[in-house]
């Protein structure tokens, strides 16, 4: 059963995107922890599929994106920013269908593959911006791993902030966004 999206709804993820784009903003500026605020800035799209449809999130991924373009100064971040959230839709509409057909093992190599698909080729197609000129070659394997590693702590520490978070965040939007009411 498909859920239609309401004007609240609209409204929340109107506010929610204002907020990741500045977020985005942030991680365009504060250059030393910009890999750091846009996979934060990323978790909007976990909202969004809470509030929305998974279609709806995608939209609002792709809304991000596009604005992103658009408004922020350094534009490097939002590769990782829609990444990140093209993950997390992955891991809320695909992964518990797979988890229902395959074992663990599988569901982390398929996981794991879909990573290195996108990451090795922007490894190869944006080496400047992993590797400044001189830097060893070797390098940049090792970030691949690195990020590999990453992707894995990202995964638990997802589903550990959805396990926590997700009925409260849920309480708040049926209550209708904490109005008192009496």
């Amino acid at each position: 059963m498909q859920m239609s999206v309401k004007p609240r709804q609209i409204a929340y993820l109107g506010i929610l995107l204002a907020l990741t784009e500045v977020i985005l903003t942030l991680a365009g500026t504060i250059s030393i922890s910009s890999m750091s605020f846009a996979v934060f800035a990323s978790l909007s799209v976990w909202v969004a599929l809470m509030i929305t449809t998974p279609a709806f999130a995608g939209a609002y991924l792709a809304a991000a994106v596009i604005l992103g373009f658009f408004i922020l100064p350094d534009r490097s971040v939002l590769f990782l920013f829609a990444a990140a959230g093209c993950y997390q839709i992955f891991l809320e509409t695909a992964q518990p269908w797979l988890l229902m057909r395959c074992p663990i093992w599988l569901v982390w190599v398929i996981k794991l593959g879909l990573f290195n698909a996108v990451l090795i080729p922007f490894l190869i197609l944006e080496r400047s911006l992993i590797l400044a000129p001189g830097e060893p070659a070797w390098l940049l394997p090792a970030f691949g791993i690195g990020m590999n590693i990453l992707i894995v702590i990202f995964d638990s520490l997802y589903f550990s902030l959805k396990r926590k978070y997700e009925p409260r965040i849920r309480a708040f939007l049926n209550k209708g966004g904490g109005t008192r009411n009496g």
